[in-house]
């Protein structure tokens, strides 16, 4: 029975490393509702940018509601576009380089610096109120 039990807890400890260790993911594309917050496109599009250049993304306003951004980090690039109106905004990536794309699939690091830019972009939005 102690045989069986040690066998049985090893692969499970086992097939959690495994996964774990797991470094790709489901693109995170992000879409956030800001209605509430009552805007202007403007004080979007300055939260967006400042968020981004802070995060040390290079960030370019191609138009009014479009928002292209860059990320290098070492020989891993990540191209995003920002679309946003004064009432959402929402991140989806554009393009990659070294990030292990393949369909939806992509590197864990794209996931987290976007989550990164959200947050901080949320943390603009609110200061701009």
């Amino acid at each position: 029975m102690l045989k069986v039990f040690g066998w049985l807890l090893i692969t499970v400890l086992s097939t959690l490393v495994i996964s774990g260790c797991s470094s790709s993911q489901r693109i995170n594309n992000i879409e956030q509702d800001i209605s509430q917050q009552n805007l202007t496109l403007s004080q979007v599009e300055t939260a967006i940018v400042r968020a981004g250049e802070y995060k040390k993304w290079t960030m370019k306003v191609v138009e009014p509601g479009l928002i292209q951004g860059n990320i290098t980090v070492r020989s891993h690039q990540a191209s995003i576009d920002v679309r946003y109106s004064a009432t959402r905004y929402s991140i989806s990536l554009r393009n990659s380089v070294n990030l292990q794309q393949s369909g939806d699939q992509i590197h864990r690091n794209y996931n987290k610096w976007v989550t990164l830019l959200d947050r901080e972009i949320n943390k603009n939005l609110s200061v701009s109120q």
